[in-house]
């Protein structure tokens, strides 16, 4: 079973959803792929993987993967599925699962984050 996740907003080290997979993490490192992000009025990103806006995030190898997942799916409920994707890391390109949003409707209720980094985004720095 893949034992990799991306994670491009409020399960970010330092997010304040990142509690829900700290027990899980067994390393990090900053990974990206391409996308396009929207920002929720409830203070979250989400994630559609049409576009080519390179999306900023983390590559979480997963400990205890099964019920990492479980735990994850859960959190992450109904508008968000978790799908394989490919990232880029500093050492070249891996798979790794992601949860993104696959309705348009979801996606337009949010507001565009051109810059692709949901942390300069949330601090009020990201660019245009």
């Amino acid at each position: 079973m893949l034992d990799r996740l991306f994670v491009y907003g409020t399960l970010r080290r330092g997010e304040r959803a990142w509690c829900q997979i700290e027990p899980f993490a067994a390393a990090s490192e900053e990974a990206r792929c391409r996308g396009t992000m929207v920002a929720f009025e409830r203070g979250y990103p989400g994630l559609m993987l049409e576009g080519d806006t390179v999306i900023t995030g983390e590559l979480i190898t997963l400990a205890e993967v099964e019920a990492a997942l479980a735990a994850l799916d859960d959190y992450e409920g109904a508008e968000f599925g978790r799908v394989e994707i490919e990232v880029d890391t500093a050492a070249g390109a891996v798979r790794a699962w992601v949860y993104a949003i696959e309705d348009r409707a979801v996606m337009a209720a949010g507001t565009p984050v051109p810059g692709g980094d949901w942390v300069a985004h949330r601090l009020g720095s990201a660019g245009g």
